[in-house]
């Protein structure tokens, strides 16, 4: 039998001798030139990690100023990667919770579309005939692009996803969309399971406990990693130094559990290694293939790391064991405050990481888990390279959702803090997508299949509630239709024991629950000056002394997520008459409001203009300026106008409207010139009926 670490070498080494092909079938090879009449669509590679935060890359760590002076995490590959393309400053998931996220992301739907709105929902979906309607009326991208393209496309790691989802539509519903998804490690050869990575794991390590002789028995203080049935040495962190015995024994590949040690197992058998290694031979055969007959191919490596357990292996968590007392890290007391909604007053959770020195150890053992992943980002990188297919593929690396990593005295995600919320996001395709470029423009993981078929020349087959990417990369948006440069996440809980959306406009965040009466509290926090967001300024007195400005604020990105959860709703009603009967969310949040009420709000007191785009001959460049009421009685707008020495390049969708309570007017400022401005001298003035008139500054970032 071939060994593991006999098929690393053949696979991976750079110097050593390449095997034939290792698959006991070989597949017969077409000679034939590729199809002039067919779009050259380039091949895509999608790299996605579960549960790390949006910083732990270094070449975001070396802007940041609290992680100067301290020993940061090493990620070079990862940093190539951004170095080659686009990296997204400010991408959030759609929901951050793994199951919820995961189909959306493949779907490019928000989660009340696809139903899939927590891990636990998403069982026994397949079954039900209501959620079964549903996830049949979606595509994801590897659907599409098999379906609809002609590619082949295989997945390999972790999926969770609806079955139904990994499944061509009718009359084929029966046969799978992936042509592959596993290796069978004794014939040699990729199979097709449609069963998660981590039940499939511990089989695996059987075959190489029989061929390698690894070690299966715990000796002294091990105890058994239940990823892989394999044990580990607890380090201080783990449950068996802080729980009861009795709730030390569980299983610590649960998504709760806190199971934090050294693996017994080599670098080479860890789940982050044979995800790896089943990429790399899918990407090489998937290569050779494409190179033969022109067949381009969607490949999805999803590493289950740094997703708990917290078990690393010996390699790679040294260098960071070593220095782990110079690491950034939030002590939890420090952020942590009452007026959060997601304030725990029983801190039974949070003892096991109170401590600076716990908390060290944690991140040391998360970084190293990010490092390794970033190790076989670099062999599929120098694998494209070899097969001199770089530019042939689009690349894109993303993970789920992050990691609260004892911020606000939190662990896991499940919250709209930044630390949760926020997410990695680099796309690459050399000579099409600009190398070394970073977006500060919001990006949301919805978009991913729209900006897919935009470089797979099949826009016609959109159906997501995303828009594509590509217009930030090439610097075409201009705010066509509705303000853009917005992020949105959602997260439907129980009882409404949490805020049920996020929704982020530049450094203004609101966190909200979706009908008036929830016993959550809702959050705003300004990240400008607030980065850590410890400071909600909706949370108790707080709320009630804010000022006009930050009340127009608040009503304004109320009213983006309201814009957005109208377009989205659709003719299915996912909003307003959503699956089972429960209540109109675009009421609830509309009727939503725990802060003062106003006779006027307006959403800013200067309105900035980004770069001007040139579109049929001309500069254009939209903004949105929104203006409400929220007490009772008319707002009458008598006059809305552009004044200044530059009005003449403006114009606005209305001049004059009536707004009744509760409601609010989105006002199109549009800017038209047969050349870019150095400067500008304009402002917005408002003629209104509950006072003196209001004066909104035009400015150009």
């Amino acid at each position: 039998m071939l060994s593991f670490a006999l098929m690393q070498q053949s696979a991976f080494a750079a110097n050593h001798k390449r095997l034939g092909n290792v698959f006991t079938e070989s597949k017969e090879r077409i000679d034939e030139p590729r199809s002039l009449s067919q779009p050259n669509r380039p091949n895509l590679l999608v790299i996605t990690t579960d549960q790390q935060r949006w910083d732990t890359l270094s070449i975001v760590q070396k802007q940041l100023k609290h992680y100067r002076n301290k020993f940061q995490i090493q990620t070079p590959n990862l940093d190539r990667l951004a170095k080659s393309g686009t990296l997204f400053w400010n991408a959030y998931c759609q929901s951050p919770s793994c199951g919820p996220a995961r189909s959306s992301l493949r779907t490019g739907c928000s989660t009340a579309r696809t139903g899939v709105q927590g891990n636990r929902e998403m069982v026994g979906m397949d079954e039900r005939d209501d959620s079964m309607t549903r996830l049949k009326n979606l595509w994801t991208y590897d659907q599409i692009l098999v379906e609809k393209l002609g590619y082949v496309s295989e997945t390999y790691g972790k999926k969770h996803l609806p079955n139904t989802l990994l499944h061509k539509h009718e009359p084929l519903a029966d046969e799978s969309v992936l042509q592959y998804d596993d290796y069978d490690m004794e014939m040699r050869q990729p199979n097709l399971t449609l069963q998660e990575f981590q039940a499939r794991y511990p089989f695996h390590l059987d075959y190489f406990a029989d061929n390698d002789n690894l070690r299966k028995r715990p000796i002294r203080s091990e105890r058994i990693n239940g990823l892989s049935t394999f044990p580990y040495r607890p380090t201080k962190m783990d449950a068996s130094n802080w729980k009861s015995k009795k709730d030390s024994q569980k299983d610590s590949s649960d998504p709760g559990s806190k199971s934090f040690g050294v693996d017994s197992l080599g670098s080479n058998y860890t789940s982050t290694a044979l995800i790896g290694q089943m990429g790399l031979l899918a990407l090489d055969r998937l290569g050779q293939e494409y190179k033969d007959t022109s067949q381009p191919f969607c490949l999805t490596v999803s590493f289950n790391s740094p997703h708990p357990p917290f078990i690393v292996t010996r390699d790679y968590l040294k260098q960071y064991w070593s220095q782990r007392r110079h690491l950034y890290f939030p002590h939890p007391d420090e952020n942590m405050q009452s007026s959060s909604p997601y304030y725990n007053k029983d801190k039974s959770e949070t003892r096991r990481f109170e401590t600076k020195s716990l908390n060290a150890e944690w991140t040391a053992i998360y970084y190293a888990l990010i490092t390794e992943v970033d190790t076989w980002v670099g062999q599929l990188l120098d694998k494209l390279d070899e097969l001199a297919l770089t530019t042939e593929t689009l690349i894109i690396f993303t993970s789920d959702h992050g990691e609260m990593l004892g911020a606000h005295g939190l662990a896991g995600k499940n919250n709209f803090y930044e630390e949760a919320a926020r997410v990695p996001l680099i796309l690459s395709y050399p000579k099409v997508i600009a190398s070394d470029q970073t977006i500060q423009t919001m990006a949301n993981h919805i978009d991913l299949v729209s900006t897919i078929l935009d470089y797979m020349d099949g826009k016609e087959h959109d159906t997501s509630d995303g828009n594509s990417l590509r217009r930030l990369m090439e610097h075409r948006s201009y705010n066509e239709n509705y303000d853009e440069n917005v992020a949105i996440s959602e997260e439907i809980t129980p009882n409404n024991k949490r805020p049920s959306y996020m929704i982020r406009k530049d450094d203004f965040k609101l966190m909200i629950a979706n009908n008036p009466t929830a016993p959550t509290m809702d959050m705003f926090v300004f990240l400008k000056e607030d980065p850590f967001e410890t400071n909600n300024l909706l949370g108790g007195q707080d709320s009630q002394a804010l000022t006009s400005r930050q009340i127009g604020k608040v009503e304004h990105l109320k009213a983006l997520l309201l814009d957005w959860m109208k377009r989205v709703d659709g003719e299915q009603f996912f909003f307003s008459k959503p699956a089972g009967g429960g209540p109109n969310e675009i009421q609830g949040v509309t009727a939503r409001r725990t802060w003062p009420k106003a006779d006027f709000w307006v959403s800013d007191d200067v309105l900035f203009f980004g770069k001007s785009v040139l579109a049929r001959g001309q500069y254009i460049s939209n903004e949105y300026l929104y203006i409400g009421r929220t007490n009772p009685g008319i707002l009458r707008l008598i006059d809305i106008s552009v004044q200044g020495r530059d009005s003449i390049f403006f114009k606005l969708s209305v001049n004059s409207a009536v707004i009744e309570s509760d409601n609010y007017l989105r006002l199109q400022v549009s800017f038209t010139s047969s050349e870019r401005l150095a400067s500008i001298d304009a402002r917005v003035v408002i003629r209104h009926s509950a006072g003196p008139e209001m004066l909104v500054d035009i400015k150009q970032l």
